[in-house]
């Protein structure tokens, strides 16, 4: 009734405009009218509401969380990421206000278990001395461990003495001073290696050009001298070797320093304490540090591990020694990474070892009555030239321990099959190693690459072993 009315009418009337509604004869449906706004009797203005209790409860809840998400103006900054940017900028006075701030024991903050690295760590990373210095001047340890990384700042300075030698000396220098442990030997990473086994190990990494060589090589030099002042031991082994255990496991200082260090490097650890007790030490493949330097083909260092070896076990035990040395190069130099490398001198290896009397044609089983008897002669004449029988029985068991391998092959039959490097063949050959001479089996060596195979000489005058044969 009121649709025929006036506009002003309707809101005198009804307090609003009323919904549109279409015709019951339009094609589209009505639209749902709106409930009336409440409108001021007196001015006629449309009065807003006041919200219920609960919908303003949500609103300000609403607001809270809104203003809880962005920082309040001049809010600080949590401590650790402020730490961090001072390391990052090399600031070691806003860093050593840093750690004044945090209380005593803050400069040894993190662990890596969930509160971030360690910053001594951090900062030997950062290869920055000004704020090594100050994090040791406020009390960080250099021993401590990160769970994470499994390393310690002094592991980790010794790491980077192939790469950046004066940085890293200084590094440990400065760590050093303020080390507490008698014997950091104990201080193992996550590979159970010391701090020594670390820094030579560091040698792997050969820097390039004559002059950052010799630098690096300074370094090198007065780390080991640092270390080694401080009990560090040359026979310390890493993870212990045994059944199930990890290629190289076991491994001592001086198997790595065998096929890496410098003659002057490997010439200051032999000069240490316990290096008699490494150079016979064996890693998890049955290696010594001289068999770990002439698979490397490092004739430098071969030699004067002989010249120790001489000294632990004798003259009489010698040969054997070289003998062992000699069948075990032959047979693993072949897969050596450095094979090919340009400090690789193999046929200098076969002529150190002819020079301490190794047997170029020697067969373990075949000798080994030979070997016993030769064992009691050498007991008669150790006696007779008044060494004790325990020195005797010793040279005995030595010899026993190196005539068990080689598997009944010559050397020439071991460095025959694989990829052995054909300078060590060629070395044997001139050495005057026979290529008729059989293993146990009954075979003898397989031509290698490039050699001549001509038919070998009968063995007993009567019959040729099997031709050149290739051992599957």
């Amino acid at each position: 009734m009121y649709h025929d009315l006036p506009p002003a009418l309707l809101l005198y009337f009804c307090g609003s405009y009323p919904s549109t509604r279409m015709s019951e004869e339009g094609s589209s449906p009505a639209a749902e009218e709106l409930p009336p706004e409440p409108v001021a009797e007196s001015t006629g203005e449309v009065v807003t509401p006041p919200p219920d209790e609960e919908g303003a409860a949500e609103a300000a809840n609403s607001e809270s969380v809104a203003t809880a998400a962005l920082p309040e103006p001049g809010a600080a900054r949590p401590w650790r990421a402020r730490v961090e940017e001072a390391l990052d900028a090399s600031d070691a006075d806003r860093l050593r206000a840093l750690l004044a701030e945090g209380g005593p024991g803050s400069a040894n903050h993190g662990s890596g278990q969930g509160d971030g690295t360690l910053l001594l760590n951090l900062a030997v990373q950062q290869n920055s001395v000004e704020m090594v210095r100050a994090l040791v001047e406020c009390g960080a340890d250099p021993e401590r461990v990160d769970a994470d990384d499994e390393e310690c700042a002094l592991h980790v300075a010794a790491g980077l003495l192939g790469v950046q030698p004066a940085f890293a000396l200084d590094a440990l220098r400065l760590m050093l001073v303020s080390s507490a442990t008698a014997a950091l030997d104990a201080v193992r990473d996550g590979e159970r290696r010391t701090i020594l086994h670390v820094a030579v190990g560091a040698s792997k990494q050969a820097a390039a050009g004559a002059e950052a060589q010799a630098a690096a090589e300074a370094a090198m030099l007065a780390a080991l001298e640092l270390l080694l002042a401080r009990g560090c031991s040359v026979a310390a082994a890493d993870t212990a070797g045994g059944a199930g255990s990890e290629a190289g496991a076991g491994e001592t200082v001086l198997h790595v320093a065998a096929e890496w260090s410098s003659p002057a490097g490997l010439r200051l650890l032999l000069g240490s304490a316990h290096a008699s007790t490494a150079c016979l030490a064996v890693d998890a493949t049955g290696a010594r540090p001289l068999d770990r330097a002439l698979a490397a083909g490092r004739a430098d260092n071969a030699r004067l591990l002989l010249t120790q070896l001489r000294k632990t076990v004798g003259d009489l035990a010698l040969p054997a020694a070289a003998t062992r040395a000699l069948c075990r190069m032959s047979e693993t130099a072949g897969a050596h990474p450095q094979r090919r490398g340009a400090r690789a001198d193999y046929g200098a290896c076969v002529r150190v070892l002819i020079a301490a009397r190794a047997e170029l044609d020697r067969r373990g089983k075949e000798n080994a009555k030979q070997n016993s008897n030769d064992q009691t002669n050498d007991h008669s004449r150790d006696q007779s030239n008044g060494r004790s029988k325990e020195n005797s029985k010793e040279n005995s068991k030595e010899n026993s321990k190196e005539n068990s391998v080689g598997k009944g092959r010559t050397p020439l039959a071991l460095a025959a099959v694989g990829d052995t490097p054909a300078p060590l063949v060629a070395a044997l050959l001139r050495a005057g190693a026979r290529r008729d001479v059989t293993d146990s089996d009954g075979r003898c060596a397989p031509p290698p690459p490039g050699i001549d195979a001509s038919p070998p000489t009968p063995i007993n005058g009567d019959a040729l072993p099997p031709p050149w044969y290739r051992r599957p």
